[in-house]
């Protein structure tokens, strides 16, 4: 999340603060980060810093060898990205800039995601293309549900695309 300035007008009292519904394109869809002379058939990828070019982001999942063989392509493209999380579920959204096809990644957790921290929100674009794997951000808030230790951490997951634009009516009544 980023923060804006107060602006203050010296012939008023009151503070101007920039209406946060206005749309500065961070959340547009934008290319991924692509490596293609990258090897990486690793699971995770992770960091100690707060990079940047990473939108911040310390920790990254490569997505399923299913998903890898049918639908890598899709992440080449600019897209939006949308994640939802709560119960035991993380919900992906991502978008292609037409917004005529979605791709939605379900995992599924072994165990609960804490209350308290259920969620969701747009997120900029910082997925990462490597000749074998692509990685897609996990935000800090979940991170320890995926942290590996001593022993393997294991998930169920789904995916699929949809088509369609918003709003588009795709069945009959």
């Amino acid at each position: 999340m980023h923060s804006s300035p107060i602006w203050r007008d010296a012939s008023s009292p009151v503070d101007f603060q920039p209406d946060p519904d206005v749309d500065d394109g961070e959340y547009d869809a934008a290319p991924p980060i692509i490596r293609d002379t990258v090897k990486s058939q690793m699971k995770i990828l992770t960091t100690n810093e707060h990079y940047p070019l990473l939108n911040s982001f310390t920790m990254f999942l490569g997505l399923s060898d299913k998903l890898m063989s049918s639908e890598a392509e899709f992440f080449r493209r600019p897209h939006t990205t949308r994640i939802i999380w709560g119960g035991q579920r993380v919900v992906y959204i991502f978008t292609e800039e037409t917004e005529t096809l979605s791709l939605y990644y379900d995992i599924e957790l072994k165990g609960q995601i804490q209350k308290s921290k259920t969620g969701g929100s747009m997120f900029p674009t910082t997925t990462i293309v490597t000749d074998g794997r692509v990685f897609i951000p996990i935000p800090d808030v979940l991170t320890e549900n995926f942290q590996v230790g001593h022993s393997p951490k294991e998930f169920f997951v789904r995916f699929d695309i949809l088509s369609g634009r918003p709003g588009e009516k795709v069945y009959d009544d």
